[in-house]
């Protein structure tokens, strides 16, 4: 009889065994699927950003999801396929509005393309496009991670109003973080990397008209690459652990004393 409940027993932990394999398997399979539509997504984004918007589309990409992968690795967030991919698609989002804010609006609004602005013009355009771009960062940053698109679109029906105004939270919280540092050190940057290849470009075809086919389009894509460049290094410069997060850290590294436990 022993032995009888003996062998049940060693039935009943390989049977747990089992059903805890095929629960690993089961997600590793999924974790695999997961990762690789979300680096698809993000593959994709920059293709599509590329044949929308040139090399401005994946130089953002790019300089975004980098910067998210080294902003985590200095604040401690583990890095996953889906927070890069995410970063990617904002960025190549941003690629466009940057193009479109760069270009199309500055022909519409002066009736010139952003190349032929002088280069004051230029400095001053950037600045003008500071907070625009910000606040649509912010808000794609919203909708697609801070929040979820899927629970942003569900939120907008059933709660709009609720909806609308976490979402002017988020994005004057991040504002009001970021707006002095960026407006101080990151845009004289951006405004020095979008004058100086298109000007460089600008003298060299007024002297050397037959190479402007040739130069002009080059010096955007440097200009486009040092953009996302950019991006890159600032997102690494800016990003801070959280002093929740840290204060708990601390917590969880410093040695208990007998009697003390949960007086932290």
């Amino acid at each position: 009889m022993a032995e009888d409940l003996e062998h049940k027993v060693e039935e009943k932990k390989q049977g747990e065994h089992k059903e805890e394999s095929k629960a690993q398997a089961s997600g590793s399979l999924g974790s695999l699927v997961n990762n690789l539509f979300y680096a698809g997504l993000g593959a994709g984004s920059l293709a599509l950003g590329y044949g929308a918007w040139g090399t401005t589309g994946p130089s953002l990409g790019i300089g975004f999801g980098v910067g998210q992968y080294f902003s985590n690795l200095k604040t401690g967030v583990k890095n996953t396929v889906k927070d890069i991919s995410l970063s990617t698609l904002l960025g190549t989002f941003m690629g466009g509005f940057l193009y479109y804010g760069l270009g199309a609006a500055s022909t519409y609004l002066f009736g010139i393309p952003f190349d032929q602005f002088t280069t004051l013009g230029k400095f001053a355009y950037m600045y003008a496009t500071l907070a625009p771009f910000m606040i649509t960062q912010y808000l794609g940053e919203y909708f697609l991670k801070a929040k979820g698109a899927l629970n942003y679109l569900k939120d907008s029906v059933l709660h709009p109003f609720k909806t609308i105004k976490g979402t002017y939270n988020y994005i004057a919280g991040k504002m009001k973080e970021t707006f002095k540092p960026v407006a101080l050190y990151a845009q004289p940057f951006f405004t020095i990397v979008a004058a100086f290849p298109t000007e460089i470009a600008g003298y060299v075809s007024e002297y050397a008209s037959k190479l402007i086919g040739y130069f002009k389009p080059a010096a955007t894509a440097v200009r486009d690459a040092l953009f996302g460049i950019g991006d890159a290094v600032y997102g690494f410069m800016t990003a801070k652990r959280d002093d929740k997060d840290k204060k708990k850290e601390d917590q969880e590294k410093a040695p208990s004393m007998p009697g003390l436990a949960g007086a932290h």
